[in-house]
Parts: structure tokens; C-alpha cells; sequence
């Protein structure tokens, strides 16, 4: 089974939207992928932003987690949010670097970044969330022939 990372600053957004938007995409398509997320700053008790939580109810139960080696080295793909976490990844593992992309990077060949929604109302959420799951499906369908 395949493992996909996704990379975000706090684990609280960005990359468990990406996570859960892509298992469900994954399962859908029935193909053999795990998909973690990890943040490169994640905080103790920190909490799933309140937008991702009611645009997806099931990340209720997500626990923001912070990156480790462990995760970088088990991770078949790993795509971050920004070139800071692509840089992060690759400062801690550097033989990750040939499984180290930007999502946008990934997905369209732009360096293009992913940006904090942190401050978007649920309607501007709901539209970052549209962006991410078609990242999410090009990225899997690229994943998944390879």
C-alpha cells in the first residue's frame, strides 16, 4: 500500500483537508493509498480549525501531529503547502528530496502555494475546499500511474 503525506504549518487546516479529502477520493477509486498529514509547527492541544470540522465532519476526531522523521521516511509521496514545509521536510530527511513536491507543484507544475484559510468565512472556505479536492483528485491520479 502506497502512503501519501500531506504538509502543513499547524496540522490544523490545510493538510487534513487535503487528508481526508483525499482518503475519501482514494477509497471512492478504490485504490491502495494511506493518507496521513503532519504539520511542521503543530502545537500541544491544538484543535482542527472550526471551518474544516463543519465543512468535513469526520476530521472532528483529527489530533493535529507534528512532522517526524518516522512519517517523512514511511511516506511514498510527500506534498506540502508551501516551499517553506517542502524546505522543512527536506532539511530533516534529505534523501525525501525525490519525494518532496508543493502540492500545487505536484498537481498543475505551478509553485503556486497554498494558502492559510484560516481567516476565509465558511462560504470562502467552501470554495478553498473545491480547489483542494481537485488538487487532491489530479495529485491521486497522478499517484496512482506512477
Amino acid at each position: 500500500m502506497k502512503v501519501l503525506l500531506f504538509v502543513c504549518s499547524g496540522n490544523c487546516g490545510r493538510s487534513p483537508a487535503a487528508q481526508y479529502l483525499a482518503q475519501e477520493y482514494a477509497d471512492q477509486q478504490s485504490h491502495p493509498i494511506e493518507v496521513q498529514s503532519r504539520g511542521t509547527n503543530a502545537r500541544d492541544f491544538a484543535t482542527p480549525d472550526i471551518q474544516l470540522v463543519t465543512a468535513i465532519p469526520a476530521a472532528k476526531s483529527h489530533l493535529p501531529t507534528a512532522l517526524d522523521a518516522e512519517a517523512i521516511e514511511r511516506a511514498d509521496l510527500i506534498l506540502t503547502m508551501n516551499r517553506q514545509h517542502k524546505q522543512i521536510v527536506t532539511t530533516m530527511v534529505p534523501s525525501a528530496v525525490n519525494k518532496t513536491y508543493c502540492l500545487y507543484e505536484y498537481a498543475k507544475g505551478t509553485a503556486k502555494a497554498v494558502i492559510d484559510p484560516g481567516d476565509f468565512g465558511q462560504e470562502d472556505y467552501e470554495d478553498f475546499l473545491e480547489e483542494m479536492k481537485r488538487l487532491v483528485e489530479l495529485t491521486l491520479n497522478k499517484f496512482t500511474t506512477t
